[in-house]
């Protein structure tokens, strides 16, 4: 039975077999009925944007790839800050990579909006934990 912990969740990344591995798991952490994938950074700003205007009031749980072509997971983040204050509250956002450059980390720590780093690929129990502690 599905335990409605959060309204949607965002994967954004631009690995084909990533966003097909972390939706598999963002299902089997059975929190939320509502997956969107976002292709890449671009995508992922159009997709936030239309959630804040449509419905602010919706708690979503991003996971945002830090390294992307053309628009990364900064950029990214750069854009969700100017969003509607009432939908970015509700919002928590986690990066994601398969490297982990320490000027990340230090950038991460210090990001009021960035709620954790996680490394990739995701597992649905790490989903769920973080999930279940927010």
């Amino acid at each position: 039975m599905l335990k409605q912990i959060t309204d949607y969740i965002l994967l954004i990344d631009d690995d084909e077999a990533t966003r097909f591995y972390h939706s598999v798991m963002a299902e089997e952490a059975n929190i939320t009925d509502q997956i969107i994938i976002a292709r890449n950074g671009m995508e992922g700003i159009d997709m936030l944007k239309k959630l804040s205007k449509n419905s602010p009031e919706l708690r979503g749980i991003v996971f945002l790839d830090i390294n992307m072509p053309a628009v990364d997971g900064w950029e990214v983040l750069s854009e969700f800050e100017k969003l509607n204050p009432e939908f970015v509250k509700h919002q928590t956002i986690v990066m994601v990579s398969a490297t982990d450059h320490p000027k990340d980390f230090d950038k991460i720590e210090s990001h009021p909006h960035v709620k954790t780093y996680m490394p990739k690929p995701l597992v649905a129990e790490k989903i769920r934990f973080l999930a279940e502690s927010i």
